[in-house]
C-alpha cells in the first residue's frame, strides 16, 4: 500500500488558541493510577498501518513518549475525566480535539469517524494522538507532545514548555 502525500496546514497562533481553547495543565483535575501499560504503534498514514502488527526486531518508536504522555494526562487512567476541561481518558482528549483528528481523515482519506464516546479507549486515543501528529509532521518527541498540549502551534507558547518538561520527567 503506498503512503498518501499529506500536506499539513499551517495554523496561526491566534487560530490555535480558538480552536483549542486555553492550553491545559491538568492540576485542576484528579487522576487515579494504574499499572503502566505499553503501547505497540507506529505513526499511522491510515488506520490500516496503525493496526499492523510490529514484529520484535521493530522497536516502536512512540512507546515511551506515549506512555509517558499518558502518565502525564492521567496517571495511566483510562477513565480519568476532567470536567473542568471535558478531558476524557488516558489523554484527557477534548471535544474540539475529536473534531479536528475527524477533519483531518476527511483530508487524508481515513474512512473512520471519531465519537467523543471513541475517547474513553486507550486505542482509540493513541490513533487520534498519532493521526494528529502525523498530519502535522510532528516528528520529535517534544514537538508531538508540546502540541498535543497546545494545538498545532504548541511550540511558540512557553506554557507547553512545563509540559514537556513533566513528559521528558516520565520517559522510560
Amino acid at each position: 500500500m503506498k503512503a498518501k502525500a499529506i500536506i499539513p496546514i499551517v495554523i496561526t497562533s491566534y487560530f490555535a488558541i480558538a480552536l483549542y481553547g486555553r492550553m491545559h495543565t491538568h492540576d485542576e483535575c484528579d487522576h487515579d493510577h494504574s499499572n503502566p501499560t505499553k503501547i505497540n504503534e507506529v505513526i499511522p498514514d491510515t488506520l490500516e498501518v496503525v493496526d499492523q502488527t510490529i514484529t520484535a526486531t521493530s522497536p516502536p518508536p512512540m512507546d515511551s513518549l506515549v506512555y509517558a504522555m499518558i502518565q502525564v494526562e492521567s496517571r495511566d487512567n483510562d477513565s480519568a475525566y476532567c470536567a473542568a476541561e471535558d478531558a476524557v481518558g488516558c489523554l484527557q482528549i477534548r471535544p474540539i480535539m475529536v473534531d479536528e483528528v475527524n477533519r483531518i481523515c476527511n483530508i487524508i482519506g481515513i474512512k473512520k469517524t471519531y465519537t467523543l464516546q471513541d475517547r474513553w479507549s486507550r486505542s482509540e486515543s493513541i490513533r487520534m494522538l498519532k493521526i494528529f501528529a502525523r498530519f502535522y509532521r510532528l516528528e520529535d518527541f517534544e514537538h508531538i507532545a508540546r502540541c498535543w498540549n497546545g494545538g498545532p502551534s504548541g511550540m511558540e507558547y512557553a506554557s507547553t514548555e512545563g509540559y514537556w518538561n513533566k513528559v521528558q520527567n516520565e520517559m522510560i
